[in-house]
C-alpha cells in the first residue's frame, strides 16, 4: 500500500486531461520520474521462484512400450503406445517429456481423422492435432523412436549420481570379470530418456513391456511375466504386465545374465531377489528378511503390500544407493555380500528403507518434487519401524539418535524447510533434512498423538490416495481428521519452516515451596527460526521413586514446577526420548549426570552424560563408577563408548587399561568393540610378541577388526607386520578390507604391491573404484618408475573413458592431473639441477622425466578429444598443457 496513493493521483492527472499541453507533459514526466526512482527497489522486485505442482493437463493411462536395443551404439529402439486424456481442459496440443531422441514416426491409432503434427526439441516433443478433444475422449498415440541416453546431458546431485536414465554396463565387454547389464533409474525425470512420457510425479499409468534380449539373458520389470517367447534367433521376448497405475519414474527394466533366488510365495505372491551368480548361496542371508519386512510393514500400515510380486536385482555401477521401482526394487552393488561380510555389513536398512516405499512412493507418490518428503522420509523412518520390531530398545534409538546426528551435522551448512517451494535443481531436495529429520520429525508426530492414532492416520492417508499422489496438507488433514485435533502447529513448525528447537534448561530446587521447577529458554534465533511449541514428558528421579509431569514448552521462556517434595537427583526432560533439538543443561550436576548412565532408558542421554563426565569430571569417582558400567554394557555402542572413555582416563592404572582392551579385543561378540579394542591397543601399548599378536588376529571374522588391524597397524610404524597382513588378506572378497590393503600399499608399499592394483582394477566396485584409482596413482608416484607411470597413464586413460560413474570420470582425472603436476615438478627440478651440476646422469634424468611429462600430456589432450563430459574436459583443461 506505499505508493498506492501517487499511483492513483499520477493515473487520475493522465486520464482527465482532454488535451496534452506542454505543462501537463511536464507534470507527468516529472510525476513519473520521481516515482520511478524513489521506489527503484521495489519496481524491480518480482516473485520468488516457486516450484509449483505441474499442471495436469493432460492425464496419461496406459503406456504400451516395445523395446530392443542396439548394444554397440547403445541405443534403445523403442514402439511406445500412450493412451491419454484431457485432465479437465479441451485440448489441442500435448507436449511430452522425451529427451535425446530421434523421432521416426508419430500418429493417432484411435481416429484417422485426427491429423497430428509435431516438432521435436531434444527434450520435449511438441503435438498439435487437428481435432480438439475433451476429457471425455481417449487419445491412442504411436511414436516410433530410437532413444540414445548416452547423449543425455548429464545431471547429477549427491543422492542421484546419474541422469540418463537408462544405461549400458559393459556392453562392448571390454572389461574383464564385469558382467554386461542393462538397468533403468527412472527418479527424477529420467524415465524420458528412454521413452516418452509425461515426466513428473503426479502422473499415474498402467504399463505393459515387452523386452527383446539374447536369450542367454533374463530380463525384470514391474509388475508380472506374462509370458515369453522363443524367436529362433538367438533372442526371446518377455512380455510384463502391470495392472496397477503408478508413477512414471517408478517404471523400471534391468537385463543381465542374473542368478534368481526364490522364496515361499508371501500371501501367494512371489518374492525373488537377483543376483551375480558368484552370489547366489548368499542371497537368502541379504535378502531373507524381506518375508517378515511384508508381514510386519503390511500389518502395521493396515494396508496389505498392494503389488502383484516384489523382486530385489543388485547391479554394477548404480547411480544411486537403491531405487524403489514399483513390485521391483534395484539394488547398488554394495548391497551383494559374501555371508561372512553380513557380520559387519547387514544390509536389513536399505532393504527395509525401499520395501516400505512400495507404500510411501510407490502406492501413494509425492504430488511433486517439492513434497519429496512423503517418499523419503517415511522410507527412512520405516528403517528405525524395522529396528523396533526386529532388534532390542537400544538399537532402535541408536538408528534414531544416528538420524538425528546426520541432520544436525547437516544443519550446521544448510538451513531449508523441510517442504521446499524453492530450489534450484529438484535433486537438491534428496538430502539430509528430507531423509534424516523427515524420520525424527514423524517419530515426534507419532509420539505427540500417540501410536494408535499414528498408524490409524497412515492406513487412512494410504487408502485414500492409494494410486494417485499427495502433499504434505493432506497427510496433516488426514492426522487432524483421526485426532481430531488441530495440528497446524506441529505441521507449520516441523514441515513448512526450516531449523530445530535449541534449549537451554536450568534445574532448581524451591526451598520455600520444597518442589523442584525447571526453567526452559529457547535459544535459537527467533529472527530466522520458529517459536517452537513442544510438549516434554517429564521424570523426576527423588530420593524415593519417580514422579511423571507433562508440561507445553511455547514460549521463548518457561518455567515448569514439578511434582516431588523433595530435590531431585535428576530431571529427564525427554522421558520419551523423541525429541529433536539441540540442548544444554548448564547447571547439570555430577550427580544426575551419573544417574542418567545408571537408571537412564535412553540412550543419547546415556552416551552424552558419559561423554561430558568424562569431559568435565574427569577426577570424578562417579566417572569412574560410570565407565565401569560402560564397559559392562549389554549394548555394543556404550561398551564401545566406554573403553574409548577409559584410555585418556586418570582414574584407571596402565595395567587396568590393558587388561580390558585385551579383554575386549580377544572376547567380546560384537565386531565394533573389537576393532575399537583393537585400534586402542596397539595405539597404547606394545605387544611382547608382535608376530604373534598379529597371527592371532589374522583369522578373525570380522572385516572391520582386520581392516583395524592395518590401519592401526600403520599408524603404530609396524611395517613389516602390517605389510605381511596385508599380503595375508589379498584375495579376501571383502571391498573394504582390500580398500584398506591399497590404502597401506599407497603409503607404505613398493613396486612389488603394484600388482594388487592390476589385479583388483576391474574386480573393486563402481563404489569404491574412484578411492581405489587415486591410492594406485599415489603409489605409482611414489614408486616413480618411468615405464609403470607411462602403462598407468594408458590405463587411467581407459578407465575414465569406459565408466559411466561420473565418480569414477572425476577421480580417473583427479589422478591424471597428479599424475601431470607430479612430472611437470619433477622436470623443474631436475632442470634446476641440471644448471647448477650438468652431468650426465642429472641430464639422463631429465630426459626420463620430459618422457613422463610428455606421455602425460599427450594421454590428457587425447582424454580431452575423446571424452563427453563437460566436468572432465573442464578439469583437465584447466591444466594449460604444454
Amino acid at each position: 500500500m506505499r505508493f498506492f496513493v501517487p499511483l492513483i493521483f499520477l493515473i487520475f492527472t493522465l486520464g482527465c486531461s482532454s488535451t496534452k499541453n506542454a505543462q501537463e507533459s511536464t507534470l507527468a514526466a516529472s510525476a513519473a520520474a520521481s516515482l520511478n526512482d524513489s521506489s527503484k527497489a521495489s519496481l524491480n522486485k518480482s516473485q520468488p521462484a516457486y516450484r509449483a505442482t505441474t499442471e495436469l493437463a493432460w492425464d496419461l493411462i496406459h503406456t504400451n512400450l516395445v523395446v530392443s536395443f542396439d548394444f554397440k551404439t547403445e541405443q534403445v529402439l523403442g514402439d511406445a503406445t500412450l493412451k491419454l486424456s484431457p485432465h479437465f481442459y479441451a485440448k489441442k496440443t500435448l507436449s511430452l517429456d522425451a529427451k535425446a531422441f530421434d523421432i521416426k514416426s508419430v500418429k493417432v491409432l484411435n481416429d484417422s481423422n485426427n491429423q497430428v503434427k509435431y516438432t521435436y526439441s531434444g527434450e520435449k516433443l511438441n503435438l498439435s492435432f487437428s481435432k480438439t478433444l475433451t476429457q471425455k475422449d481417449t487419445l491412442e498415440l504411436y511414436i516410433k523412436y530410437i532413444a540414445n541416453p548416452n547423449e543425455v546431458t548429464e545431471r547429477s546431485g549427491k543422492a542421484i549420481r546419474g541422469g540418463q536414465g537408462l544405461y549400458f554396463i559393459n556392453a562392448q565387454h571390454t572389461i574383464p570379470g564385469k558382467p554386461f547389464q542393462v538397468w533403468t533409474q527412472g527418479e527424477t525425470d529420467f524415465s524420458s530418456c528412454w521413452f516418452p512420457t509425461l515426466d513428473e510425479p503426479n502422473q499415474k499409468t498402467t504399463q505393459e513391456i515387452v523386452i527383446t534380449v539374447p536369450d542367454t539373458l533374463k530380463t525384470l520389470s514391474n509388475g508380472v511375466l506374462e509370458f515369453s517367447t522363443e524367436n529362433g534367433d538367438g533372442t526371446r521376448t518377455d512380455y510384463w504386465v502391470q495392472t496397477l497405475p503408478h508413477s512414471p519414474y517408478l517404471i523400471m527394466l534391468t537385463i543381465g545374465d542374473f542368478s534368481v533366488f526364490e522364496e515361499e510365495k508371501w500371501r501367494g505372491k512371489a518374492v525373488t531377489y537377483y543376483t551375480e551368480k558368484q552370489y547366489a548361496k548368499d542371497a537368502p542371508f541379504i535378502f531373507g528378511e524381506t518375508p517378515r519386512m511384508l508381514e510386519f510393514y503390511s500389518s502395521k500400515l493396515g494396508v496389505e503390500y498392494p503389488w502383484a510380486k516384489y523382486a530385489q536385482v543388485v547391479v554394477r555401477d548404480f547411480v544411486s544407493g537403491a531405487m524403489e521401482n514399483t513390485s521391483s526394487t534395484l539394488h547398488g552393488e554394495f548391497v551383494q555380500r559374501h555371508k561372512q561380510e553380513l557380520i559387519d555389513y547387514p544390509q536389513e536398512g536399505i532393504i527395509a528403507h525401499e520395501l516400505f516405499h512400495q507404500w510411501f512412493g510407490d502406492l501413494v507418490s509425492c504430488e511433486s518434487w517439492s513434497n519429496l518428503a512423503l517418499n523419503e522420509a517415511f522410507a527412512t523412518y520405516g528403517e528405525y519401524l524395522w529396528v523396533e520390531e526386529s532388534k532390542a530398545p537400544f538399537e532402535a534409538q541408536l538408528n534414531l539418535l544416528n538420524k538425528q546426528k546426520s541432520y544436525l551435522r547437516e544443519s550446521k551448512v544448510k538451513k531449508v524447510d523441510f517442504v521446499r517451494f524453492q530450489y534450484t535443481n529438484k535433486l537438491e531436495m534428496f538430502d539430509g533434512h528430507t531423509y534424516s529429520k523427515g524420520a525424527c520429525i514423524l517419530h515426534q508426530l507419532r509420539t505427540v498423538i500417540g501410536d494408535d492414532a499414528f498408524f490409524s492416520g497412515l492406513k487412512m492417508y494410504l487408502t485414500r490416495h492409494a494410486h494417485g499422489s499427495a502433499e504434505m496438507h493432506q497427510l496433516r488433514l488426514i492426522m487432524e481428521e483421526v485426532t481430531g485435533r488441530d495440528l497446524n502447529w506441529f505441521f507449520n513448525q516441523w514441515m513448512f519452516d526450516n531449523g530445530h528447537p535449541e534449549l537451554t534448561i536450568v534445574y532448581h530446587f524451591d526451598t520455600a515451596q520444597q518442589r523442584n521447577f525447571m526453567v526452559v529458554n529457547q535459544t535459537q534465533n527467533l529472527n530466522e527460526y520458529p517459536l517452537y511449541q513442544i510438549p516434554l514428558w517429564i521424570k523426576s528421579y527423588l530420593p524415593f521413586g519417580v514422579e511423571l509431569d507433562t508440561v507445553w514448552v511455547k514460549n521463548e521462556l518457561d518455567t515448569f514446577y514439578l511434582k516431588g517434595s523433595t530435590k531431585a537427583t535428576w530431571i529427564d526432560y525427554d522421558s520419551q526420548n523423541y525429541l529433536l533439538a539441540e540442548v544444554e543443561e548448564p547447571n547439570i550436576t555430577v550427580e544426575a549426570l551419573f544417574t542418567k548412565i545408571e537408571k537412564g532408558q535412553g540412550l543419547h542421554e546415556m552416551k552424552s552424560a558419559l561423554a561430558k563426565l568424562s569431559s568435565d569430571y574427569p577426577k570424578d569417582p562417579l566417572t569412574k563408577k560410570a565407565i565401569k558400567i560402560a564397559i559392562s554394557h549389554e549394548f555394543y555402542d556404550l561398551r564401545v563408548q566406554g573403553i574409548e572413555a577409559l584410555m585418556p582416563s586418570p582414574l584407571f592404572d596402565s595395567t587396568f587399561k590393558e587388561r580390558q582392551l585385551q579383554l575386549a579385543l580377544s572376547k567380546d561378540k560384537n565386531s565394533k568393540v573389537r576393532a575399537k579394542a583393537i585400534g586402542l591397543y596397539r595405539l597404547n601399548f606394545t605387544p611382547k610378541d608382535k608376530a604373534l599378536y598379529y597371527s592371532k588376529l589374522i583369522s578373525d571374522s570380522s572385516f572391520v577388526v582386520l581392516q583395524t588391524v592395518i590401519k592401526t597397524g600403520i599408524q603404530a610404524k609396524d611395517t613389516i607386520e602390517t605389510l605381511r597382513f596385508c599380503k595375508s588378506h589379498e584375495n579376501d572378497k571383502n571391498e573394504e578390507l582390500r580398500m584398506q590393503i591399497a590404502k597401506a600399499y599407497s603409503l607404505i608399499g613398493s613396486y612389488e604391491h603394484l600388482s594388487f592394483f592390476k589385479n583388483n582394477l576391474y574386480s573393486v566396485g563402481a563404489y569404491k573404484k574412484a578411492g581405489f584409482l587415486y591410492l594406485n596413482s599415489q603409489l605409482l608416484i611414489k614408486i616413480g618408475r618411468t615405464d609403470e607411470l607411462v602403462k598407468g597413464y594408458s590405463l587411467f586413460q581407459k578407465t575414465l573413458l569406459e565408466s559411466n560413474s561420473s565418480w569414477i570420470k572425476s577421480s580417473a582425472a583427479n589422478s591424471l592431473k597428479d599424475f601431470y603436476n607430479s612430472a611437470k615438478e619433477d622436470v623443474g627440478s631436475q632442470e634446476k639441477l641440471n644448471g647448477e651440476n650438468p652431468t650426465e646422469t642429472n641430464s639422463n634424468h631429465l630426459e626420463d622425466y620430459q618422457m613422463r611429462l610428455d606421455a602425460i600430456s599427450a594421454t590428457i589432450n587425447q582424454v580431452i578429444v575423446k571424452e563427453k563430459s563437460e566436468l572432465v574436459i573442464e578439469r583437465l583443461s584447466d591444466l594449460n598443457l604444454d
